[in-house]
């Protein structure tokens, strides 16, 4: 808070912050609820271990951070529209 709003404050006893009329929030974006391993071995019916396979092959593309491997939705979805006709 400026040193100027604050005085301005002071005197007229207003404790509430002042908004500028044209305040319009951040929007934040949509999350996308990213998948692990296990939960698309259960949604395609395999083990974690095939999942793993698909992933190093290049077939279906997930995100490493470390050990950590994550799939988005739409991965998952376009695996299955390319390998599962």
């Amino acid at each position: 808070m400026s040193i100027v709003r604050h005085k301005e404050q002071k005197q007229t006893g207003d404790r509430t912050p002042q908004l500028a009329s044209n305040f319009q929030p951040k929007r934040t974006p949509a999350r996308v609820a990213l998948l692990k391993v296990k939960d698309v071995a259960d949604i395609m019916g395999v083990v974690p271990k095939t999942v793993r396979a698909w992933i190093d092959s290049g077939k279906l593309q997930a995100m490493r951070d470390g050990r950590i491997i994550r799939i988005t939705p739409a991965a998952l979805e376009d695996y299955i529209e390319e390998h599962m006709r």
